[in-house]
């Protein structure tokens, strides 16, 4: 018989059987395509030296007017500005209070040291420092006037880990100023309030958080921001908005100054003090979405606000002014909020609403787009060439002037592998480079993020594997895409071929497999005795890259594979052409088989084109 190409579909389909995909891929991770020919994913390597604390969920990029390209990360218990690789502390202070001799420490030789301090409203991992202190039971002044976290609470104390104390139960310090930064938060969903109430994330984000304005007491800690300028407006979800200014002096002394509640600033005037959600529009309007009213305190998760044309800190409503309101009734509350040509969308629990300048003395006009749409999380959206995409909370859906539902070859797959509890932790972004969007989910039996599914917007192609990255930003102000780890580090993705997160870098697994397809005629069993490789190899900086190539033969759809043979391709030139196996010798025999490509070595990286197996006539038993 003459040689059998093994010709693929691009993408990989998992809405019918295996046997019924024949000619598609079934399984992959750590793979893309590119005009329609599969190859591995790029590697990651470290943005630097630094760390940061806690699960990010918030990355934003943007530059000064000096040309200081600066990253803001927001995690579930401080929020920093990554600079040249450094990391530096912007978290706002919450409370400050000046306290007398509030030390005391334990049993002697205990390293726990309680602080008194009267409704102190802080709680289990949040962050204070103290300044002023004296030395008490061998601490030292150096020792105790630094940032602590507190490790438990009751009303009126706090305790702390220091140095362990000479003699025990010793109270002093003198006098002291403890400076309380905003209270930190979960890092998971938590059912019953905020993110995630019911199956499907039903009525009542915000609740724990709207009896008491400004501190989040319940659901994973989310920031949402954006820039003004060089400045940098964000908030706490259902809590303050806060304000960090780059002007005022040099970069770096700026860099060492904190964020504070933008309330509080000098010339300030009716600013909110809570907001759901954060958009600056190209017209220089602040959008504060899901806010306090005009004259209260109180969160109204339907109402945005807007500041005076320019000027962020202006939100009084004047004929002098542009700021204003509108509130918004198509929904029970805001989701997620994006920016397009244009346009500036926001997203509810139910409908799809523009929001366009169109100058005073209306200011802003709102329409429905869709309704009865659904969106899975305040990041579940990403936008690419101004069109945006969405992972609502049973299907895709994608804005390209209307809304449409996206047709996609693995909803089945990723809907009935998610942990519905956590679908508050879906992360997307882009990756403009190979036109894909991308969603990060937590699978089934997993709360930390753990899967990804992508989109090729150009070749219209889905694709999926597993990751564990919490956040994700693609921006023209980086060489490549950042992403954040759980293990408080920031990455360049699609750098190099390997994990650098390791060092020396580890190998990525990355492998696809076929759906299952006919050997000869289907009826008659086949033996394939050789298979003939096609796999490029460019770029790879192993001294001799391989994969391996596995067939997997079984007798009808519904049988195990009862046979496998797996021959490695490995290069062995690279001049003037890459050379590589030419062919290997097979023994396999079946009336279906499925073909599968992996590779596991550093400095390797392939792209797979037609390989193609012998195959000839072998009976019918």
């Amino acid at each position: 018989m003459p040689l059998q190409k093994l010709t693929f579909k691009p993408g990989v389909n998992r809405e019918n059987t295996r046997y019924t995909n024949e000619g598609g891929w079934w399984d992959m991770d750590k793979i893309r395509f590119r005009s329609g020919t599969p190859e591995k994913i790029g590697g990651w390597q470290l943005l630097g030296a630094g760390t940061f604390l806690g699960v990010a969920r918030f990355l934003h990029n943007w530059a000064t007017i000096a040309r200081e390209n600066l990253l803001a990360i927001g995690t579930n218990l401080k929020i920093y500005l990554e600079r040249g690789q450094t990391f530096y502390d912007i978290t706002p202070i919450r409370y400050t209070v000046v306290l007398t001799n509030p030390f005391t420490t334990g049993t002697a030789g205990s390293t726990t040291v309680t602080v008194t301090a009267v409704a102190h409203g802080a709680a289990i991992d949040d962050f204070v420092t103290f300044t002023g202190a004296t030395a008490v039971d061998g601490i030292l002044a150096t020792t105790l006037n630094t940032e602590h976290q507190i490790t438990s609470v009751t009303a009126n104390t706090f305790t702390f880990i220091a140095t362990p104390c000479t003699l025990g139960a010793v109270t002093g310090g003198g006098t002291v100023t403890a400076a309380f930064q905003v209270n930190t938060g979960p890092t998971l969903s938590v059912a019953g309030v905020g993110v995630g109430v019911g199956a499907f994330g039903a009525a009542g984000w915000g609740l724990a958080a709207a009896s008491n304005p400004g501190v989040v007491t319940a659901g994973m800690r989310q920031w949402v921001g954006d820039n003004f300028g060089q400045d940098f407006i964000f908030s706490i979800r259902d809590g303050g908005i806060y304000y960090w200014s780059a002007s005022g002096g040099s970069i770096d002394a700026m860099l060492s100054t904190r964020a504070v509640a933008i309330q509080t600033i000098a010339g300030a005037s009716d600013a909110p003090t809570v907001a759901d959600n954060l958009l600056v529009t190209d017209d220089q309007h602040v959008l504060a979405i899901g806010t306090n009213p005009l004259g209260s305190t109180v969160e109204d998760p339907m109402l945005i606000r807007w500041c005076d044309q320019g000027n962020p800190l202006n939100w009084t409503p004047s004929a002098a002014s542009t700021a204003g309101d509108q509130r918004i009734t198509a929904g029970s509350y805001t989701y997620a909020a994006k920016k397009v040509r244009q346009e500036n969308l926001i997203w509810t629990d139910t409908t799809l609403i523009t929001v366009q300048f169109v100058g005073p003395p209306i200011v802003f006009s709102f329409n429905t787009l869709a309704e009865n749409i659904s969106v899975a999380s305040v990041t579940a959206v990403a936008v690419a060439d101004n069109v945006a995409y969405w992972m609502g909370k049973d299907k895709f859906y994608v804005y390209n002037g209307q809304v449409q539902t996206l047709n996609s070859t693995v909803r089945k797959y990723v809907f009935s592998n998610m942990n519905m509890s956590q679908i508050g932790q879906v992360q997307a972004g882009t990756n403009v480079q190979y036109n894909e969007v991308i969603w990060f989910y937590c699978s089934l039996n997993s709360t930390v993020i753990d899967r990804y599914v992508v989109y090729n917007y150009v070749e219209d192609i889905w694709t999926f594997g597993s990751m564990s990255r919490s956040a994700w930003l693609d921006s023209p102000l980086r060489p490549n895409p950042l992403a954040a780890g759980y293990d408080g580090k920031v990455y360049y993705h699609d750098l190099g071929m390997d994990d650098g997160s390791t060092v020396p870098p580890s190998p990525i697994d990355a492998f696809l497999e076929s759906a299952d397809f006919d050997i000869g005629d289907g009826q008659n069993y086949s033996f394939v005795q050789r298979i003939i490789p096609d796999v490029d190899f460019d770029g790879s900086t192993a001294q001799q890259p391989t994969v391996t190539l596995t067939l997997k033969a079984r007798s009808a759809p519904g049988a195990a594979f009862t046979q496998t043979d797996a021959k490695n391709t490995v290069q062995t030139s690279v001049v003037p052409f890459g050379q590589f196996t030419e062919q290997a010798w097979t023994r396999i025999r079946g009336r279906q088989m499925s073909f599968r490509i992996e590779s596991n070595q550093v400095g390797t990286t392939w792209q797979l084109g037609t390989p193609r197996i012998d195959i000839r006539e072998d009976g019918q038993r």
